[in-house]
């Protein structure tokens, strides 16, 4: 399983998390494309800078984008031609900014600084890189705060920041000897909403290391955010099947109670036929869910359904190391999910999405994309296998 960490011994801010992600590995022109994608002008300079005797990633971003409301931002994100999994990142991201910010200000007081423009880059931007590394599994360090004071439009706030502290709510913490703010309100919302889990170094073979620098240059501590890349030795997965039985539920509401238990969290989600008590026929809704989205699902059930109930039972799940590419075909580009077994290929499948898009573009059949997309993802990928 690739596993992605978040070690902030020093903190977080949202140009550190996307520093720290170019500096492993992730090619600027993919989050130069998405800030296009939300109609973001941007003029970028990532520049190799040292902190405390370590070198790491530094952004300096010039913007042709005036301030945008919290409104504006979604609409853009939700707009755009972003993959799911970025739209999602972003979103959530921004939703923990305003609700934050919602409880902690009073009403009017508006996003202030969180409204620049330095937002939006960094929500799309990490969120890209995350999509273009695809990690199955995403956890973060424990997350340092600092104490002291700050400037800001709101006028002198302590450290951490009040907005920062409610985005932190449900979220380890520790202490930091910094006397900067170390942990910015960006920085917290995203790696809230990326991390599966907070805790310690997990058992993983290291592939790789960035190291994303922040703007000030402390003698305490190094300012950067390390982040490491591997594979998890851990022998499976833990995770929850969750399933209910309905026999009086509408059947055309299925399709959207299955949406809404996977935007809840859930993994995958099957729906079965079933013979219920008294010979009536009914559905078993199933799903797969891991266990920090556990709560949320059972809500999805209980609020979307019918059912007075719902089982449960913890499983061990093993998966290969997955991989996304992008080939081309005759009728344009088309991304493929490549499976590894010992770093050996031993599936490979074109996406469902990116074939239909294409078939429907072109007017063709949907299996002659899909069949041309396997066929050249053989030929290319076959010396892997």
């Amino acid at each position: 399983m690739r596993v992605l960490y978040f070690d902030c011994f020093a903190g977080a801010s949202g140009d550190m998390i996307l520093g720290a992600l170019l500096d492993i590995g992730v090619p600027l022109q993919i989050v130069q494309r998405a800030w296009e994608a939300v109609g973001l002008k941007v003029q970028l300079e990532v520049k190799e800078v040292v902190r405390g005797g370590i070198r790491g990633k530094g952004i300096e971003a010039r913007f042709d984008t005036p301030r945008l409301a919290p409104e504006e931002m979604r609409r853009r994100i939700e707009e755009s031609g972003l993959s799911p999994r970025s739209r999602e990142v972003a979103l959530s991201a921004l939703s923990f900014l305003e609700e934050a910010e919602r409880r902690v200000h009073e009403k009017g007081h508006g996003f202030h600084e969180l409204g620049d423009p330095d937002t939006l880059l960094d929500l799309i931007g990490v969120a890209s890189a995350i999509d273009y590394l695809n990690p199955q599994r995403i956890l973060c360090s424990p997350l340092p705060l600092a104490r002291g004071k700050v400037m800001t439009e709101h006028g002198p706030l302590p450290i951490p920041c009040p907005a920062t502290l409610e985005i932190l709510k449900g979220v380890p913490i520790s202490p930091s000897p910094l006397r900067i703010e170390n942990l910015t309100p960006t920085g917290a919302a995203l790696l809230k909403a990326l991390s599966d889990h907070f805790g310690d170094f997990p058992q993983m073979k290291v592939e790789a290391i960035g190291y994303g620098a922040g703007s000030m240059d402390p003698p305490e501590l190094p300012n950067l955010l390390r982040v490491i890349l591997g594979f998890c030795a851990e022998d499976g997965q833990r995770l929850w099947v969750l399933e209910a039985d309905l026999d009086d539920l509408n059947p055309e509401i299925l399709p959207y109670l299955e949406g809404r238990i996977r935007e809840a969290g859930a993994l995958d989600v099957v729906i079965l036929s079933n013979r219920m008590k008294k010979g009536r026929v009914g559905v078993t809704v199933r799903c797969l869910t891991e266990d920090s989205r556990k709560e949320d699902v059972l809500s999805a059930f209980f609020t979307e359904s019918t059912t007075l109930g719902v089982r449960g039972w913890q499983v061990q799940r093993w998966t290969l190391d997955r991989e996304i590419v992008e080939v081309s075909t005759p009728y344009g580009p088309v991304k493929v999910k490549v499976g590894f077994k010992d770093r050996r290929i031993v599936n490979i499948a074109p996406e469902y999405e990116s074939c239909a898009s294409l078939a429907r573009q072109k007017g063709v059949p949907l299996k002659d994309v899909y069949r041309e997309a396997l066929l050249i993802s053989r030929r290319l990928l076959g010396d892997r296998r």
